[in-house]
């Protein structure tokens, strides 16, 4: 019997989580009877993310060891650690990716990492692989996909060659991540969001935004709430200044209202 001999390689790897899916599961059966509405737009935000990814092939953008794997509510995608800009290229599908899912009202979650990694079709192991879930679980608190520091020192280095390799290219990399307060670089769904709508309509974009938000801080959960707070004023900052001077008020509204049950839940006495 021949024994094959598996190596590891070293790649980039994201695992990403499609918030609420069990809910967008549950959703589509009521009372034994199957909701097809529910059914069909569900399977066609699987359709739109297996789309975006294909695109990376069609375009040859990471014509290097590219893999992808889908498991019910996880996506996992990988690319071998190249002296081109793969993990650039990375940011910018996640960036498009959740973009396009915002008008479905679906936000991911993720970790971004680099490290030791078989990937095949029928075989996903390795540290990397658990170094990226762990990242999903613990640094990614809030609705945004997180990328390892080490992968931000690499993305520096990649960005100067992106520079010369892809001049034609009229993406800006650096617009595609953020830091955040606790000094974690994320995948920013925020801002500079104009190139990635299909229509350019950033308008229509932060109103589904918003209203993503505006649930979010009415939850009865307040863990659940604390997370869309983060949004709140990650929305809220926001650029252009057009989008924000239009949020501005009705987000005041939110603030007060969400103050006013928090106010109302502590106690009047603190002896």
């Amino acid at each position: 019997m021949n024994q094959e001999n598996y190596q590891y390689e070293d790649r980039i790897i994201a695992f990403i989580d499609i918030l609420g899916f069990r809910a967008l599961i549950n959703e589509t059966v009521k009372d034994n009877v199957i909701q097809q509405e529910k059914l069909n737009d569900l399977v066609e935000v699987l359709t739109l993310i297996k789309k975006e990814f294909g695109k990376v092939h069609k375009d040859a953008e990471l014509p290097y060891s590219f893999m992808i794997t889908y498991f019910s509510d996880s996506i996992v995608l990988s690319v071998k650690r190249h002296n081109n800009i793969g993990l650039l290229t990375i940011f910018e599908i996640l960036k498009r990716i959740q973009i396009k899912l915002i008008e479905r009202k679906i936000l991911l979650r993720g970790g971004v990492v680099v490290g030791k990694l078989i990937h095949q079709d029928n075989l996903i192991l390795g540290p990397a692989m658990i170094e990226a879930y762990d990242l999903e679980n613990k640094s990614a608190l809030y609705p945004r996909i997180t990328i390892d520091p080490d992968v931000m020192e690499m993305s520096v280095k990649e960005h100067e060659l992106a520079d010369n390799l892809f001049a034609i290219k009229d993406y800006d990399y650096q617009k595609t991540f953020e830091i955040d307060f606790d000094n974690t670089y994320y995948i920013d769904y925020f801002s500079d969001v104009k190139e990635y709508l299909e229509d350019g309509d950033e308008i229509k974009y932060y109103k589904n935004l918003r209203s993503i938000v505006r649930n979010g801080v009415n939850r009865k959960d307040i863990g659940i709430r604390i997370k869309y707070m983060w949004m709140l004023k990650k929305f809220n900052t926001a650029k252009p200044s057009y989008i924000r001077d239009m949020a501005y008020k009705e987000f005041d509204e939110i603030n007060e209202q969400v103050s006013s049950k928090i106010k109302s839940n502590k106690p009047s006495d603190y002896n």
